[in-house]
């Protein structure tokens, strides 16, 4: 399999550069995949062509997995020749550089915008060469396929007549900067493939919202590429989604040379900040994070904290194997794992687990729950666990308007309502007055001088400092 990659850029050396492969040098290297090649048909002064060839040891590949009980079809079927998840490896591990948008010697092309032709020799659409259009139009791509005939047709005449091949030759045309185009391939190849060859854990919805950011959130079939992309594991491909439809990424400020210098953070690690920050400034023996999901929190607090104890708590044991996985606790020493503690519970059952907490951590837990559940969410975490501080996050609904959403839209379809500014100050102060807390209101993200902050939270405490 290979993906041939002409760029339109004077002088043609320069494409060496930004992918970090001499032009005049064949590049070749073992991995687990197989032997990988990278080399150069074409330099000229103006433009210049680089191919990325995949030659897969399928029989390697599959001995290295311990399988048993093969069938034929795991040594005789199309993965060696035809692009998919295997070339999107390939292009992670031999142009890593390049798709992350790193040039040590030509730092200022990596954001430009170059005319590129990406053409790759087979691939298999089982949508047929709609699901092209469907992919790649949205992206601003002009696309062009040519359909394999199945071995016996004679003519073009008779491909019609013939079987319906899956395989194309694929041709892409389109002008933007490199890394842009290989994060586009990176994440459509499996998504053509339909599934993928390795196994995927939690670190795939990661890598999607990596390489996809600044268009997956913006593309039409998202929810399809999400699916695909995460082999229709519905538990990852709902976090994704979530992840895509309630995190938009705020607008880069660029009025100070600091922010010029550096990426914007998303509303994401901004709430993450957020949270280690408030943790920090109690300096608590014990925290739990109440619906703590796959462990994105509990990670944090982990490396940035010096708690004594943190707890995880989810509902959805899944959620709590999702956690595990990402937390890596089966290689965690004696001393890590009595530091970390993951149970199944829920914030709406007493649970003497939860109580006596130095901090408890409610993160984008309430929009989730019916509005009758409310009551009983209020007496566990105020009433029964009794934490000294506690903090809560929640989607702003006025700040809706400024991700350019509809009055009525929520950020995504689990979530059972959205609170204005006005009724989540009045429902904290109410659970402030009625449970003995002092409460400071506050908000994450960048500020709307009209609509506030994106994420809203309230810090609850029994001390007299707040943050």
């Amino acid at each position: 399999m290979f993906l041939a990659l002409q760029a339109q850029i004077s002088p043609g050396q320069d494409l060496g550069y930004l992918l970090h492969k001499h032009p005049d040098a064949h590049y070749q290297q073992e991995s687990s995949l197989g032997l990988a090649h990278v080399f150069y048909p074409e330099v000229l002064a103006d433009s210049a062509t680089a191919v990325l060839m995949l030659e897969v040891d399928t029989i390697g590949s599959l001995r290295s997995k311990r399988k048993q009980h093969l069938g034929m079809e795991q040594y005789i079927n199309d993965r060696p020749y035809v692009a998919g998840s295997l070339l999107s490896v390939a292009i992670a591990q031999h142009l890593g550089s390049a798709l992350n948008g790193h040039s040590r010697e030509r730092p200022e092309r990596v954001d430009e915008a170059l005319p590129l032709t990406l053409t790759l020799a087979a691939v298999a659409s089982r949508g047929g060469p709609e699901w092209f259009q469907t992919l790649f139009e949205p992206l601003g791509y002009q696309w062009q396929v040519e359909r394999y005939a199945y071995p016996g047709v004679q003519s073009t005449s008779d491909i019609d007549k013939s079987p319906e091949s899956p395989y194309y030759t694929l041709t892409l045309k389109h002008c933007l900067p490199l890394n842009q185009a290989l994060s586009h391939l990176y994440v459509l190849l499996p998504v053509l493939d339909r599934h993928k060859h390795y196994f995927y854990g939690p670190d795939e919805v990661d890598k999607l919202l990596r390489h996809g950011q600044g268009w997956l959130e913006k593309h039409p079939a998202q929810e399809q590429i999400a699916q695909r992309y995460l082999a229709h594991r519905r538990s990852f491909a709902t976090d994704a989604l979530q992840q895509l439809m309630a995190e938009p990424t705020p607008a880069p400020d660029h009025s100070s040379r600091e922010s010029q210098l550096e990426a914007p953070l998303t509303l994401n690690q901004l709430r993450i900040q957020a949270i280690v920050d408030f943790i920090n400034s109690k300096n608590p023996h014990r925290v739990i994070d109440l619906g703590c999901g796959e462990g994105r929190i509990l990670e944090a607090i982990l490396k940035q904290t010096h708690t004594p104890q943190v707890i995880g708590v989810d509902v959805s044991p899944q959620e709590l194997e999702r956690a595990e996985k990402r937390l890596k606790l089966e290689w965690m020493t004696e001393s890590q794992l009595e530091r970390l503690k993951l149970y199944q519970s829920s914030a709406l059952y007493r649970d003497q687990r939860l109580a006596g907490a130095d901090c408890l951590l409610l993160i984008e837990v309430i929009e989730h729950l019916e509005s009758y559940q409310l009551e009983r969410l209020a007496r566990v975490v105020f009433g029964e666990s009794a934490a000294q501080n506690i903090l809560i996050t929640t989607p702003n609904r006025d700040y809706n308007s400024v991700f350019g959403m509809a009055i009525n839209q929520l950020r995504h379809p689990d979530h059972r309502f959205e609170w204005s500014q006005s009724e989540f100050k009045d429902w904290c102060q109410q659970q402030a007055e009625r449970y003995g807390y002092t409460l400071q209101i506050d908000g994450i993200g960048p500020q709307d001088p009209e609509s506030g902050h994106p994420t809203q939270s309230a810090c609850f405490s029994k001390e007299s400092s707040h943050v």
